[in-house]
């Protein structure tokens, strides 16, 4: 296997699967539970108030949503995934020509080694075919 498909691989799995699982997990115990329930629970007292009070927001907000509302933002979380992963790639290929900026080493070898192995040219054009060869989830959520 080429080392841009390793580094495609390894990167839908970490930064856009993995992240969406986090999310979709998240969502499914608040689906899960009730409002009462939830607000019943024994709270952990180490944790500072400002945090739980943080978190209880949250997680009141998923506990509220539809099934709709669910779906919507699923596809709007999975976008902002799929946005912040593109313009980090993009970044990271701008800086290649300037040598400011986000670089990527992926097996301890930079992305301009093996720049010529990208079928699109590009790191942030290559995103795409990495979705559709790598990602459990299908492809780039607009």
């Amino acid at each position: 296997m080429k080392i841009s498909d390793k580094l495609g691989k390894e990167f839908i799995n970490k930064l856009r699967d993995e992240n969406f699982r986090n999310f979709k997990n998240q969502l499914n115990k608040a689906q899960e539970t009730t409002l009462e329930e939830f607000q019943n629970r024994t709270k952990n007292p180490n944790i500072d108030p400002e945090l739980q009070k943080n978190r209880d927001s949250k997680m009141e907000f998923l506990i509220g949503l539809n099934s709709a509302q669910s779906v919507q933002l699923e596809k709007l979380v999975l976008s902002i995934i799929d946005n912040t992963n593109y313009l980090m790639l993009r970044e990271a290929e701008e800086s290649q020509t300037d040598n400011h900026g986000i670089g990527i080493t992926f097996d301890g070898i930079s992305t301009r080694e093996f720049s010529q192995e990208l079928l699109s040219g590009t790191l942030f054009g290559e995103y795409f075919s990495w979705l559709e060869s790598h990602s459990e989830l299908g492809k780039f959520e607009h």
